[in-house]
């Protein structure tokens, strides 16, 4: 793997991967190429952000309570607008899993609960600088670009079913190292969700 700085070093390298010809901007496309490329980047970096728990991309920051009321729920909070996945709230002990605590939409976050006037929420962010991607995260995302592109540049139904099973292996291999490096911390005895399920019973469960 080479020394990746830039969105067009990603393309081309899912582009060799199907033996195509390289390309120089897709910023201001010329080529059937570029346009396909400029047409599948964004998309294809953030479902690859959204597939694993990136350490890199991890950001963990403060965010306020909205004055907004809503109707089954007691507290709303607006996610940054770098937000790709949500890995939970710290300050509160909530986790992906404690669905009864909370539901996501529209870039929110809905307590079923009271909460505090701000809470401290952990996620992964849309990254957009090339020079800080990890290696693992460059792999994953030229071969999901690659077999993308081979349906369109290629027509080689085996060269896209060999993309697509590298892209899981790789997928696969980050996960492992990332839960190496950092553990992921469960907090089974949240203060804050013992205080409010304390007052009644479970809310319904509610898909997020």
């Amino acid at each position: 793997m080479g020394n990746f700085t830039s969105d067009i070093d990603i393309c081309n390298d899912a582009i060799a991967r199907i033996g195509g010809k390289f390309i120089n901007s897709i910023e201001n496309p010329s080529t059937t190429t570029e346009t396909l490329c400029a047409s599948m980047y964004v998309k294809n970096r953030q479902v690859v952000l959204r597939s694993a728990p990136w350490n890199f991309a991890t950001k963990i920051d403060t965010i306020a309570k909205l004055s907004e009321t809503v109707e089954g729920f007691a507290a709303v909070y607006k996610f940054n607008n770098d937000h790709v996945r949500f890995l939970g709230i710290p300050s509160l002990g909530i986790t992906p899993a404690d669905v009864y605590a909370y539901k996501i939409a529209d870039g929110k976050i809905y307590l079923r609960y009271s909460g505090p006037d701000t809470i401290t929420v952990e996620y992964i962010r849309d990254v957009k600088e090339v020079k800080i991607y990890d290696a693992l995260f460059v792999e994953a995302f030229s071969l999901r670009l690659a077999y993308n592109l081979s349906f369109r540049l290629s027509g080689k139904n085996t060269l896209a079913d060999r993309l697509l099973a590298e892209y899981h292996d790789t997928l696969q291999q980050a996960k492992m190292i990332d839960g190496q490096e950092q553990k992921p911390i469960r907090v089974n005895n949240s203060k804050w969700l013992r205080k409010r399920k304390s007052y009644g019973s479970e809310p319904t469960h509610y898909s997020v």
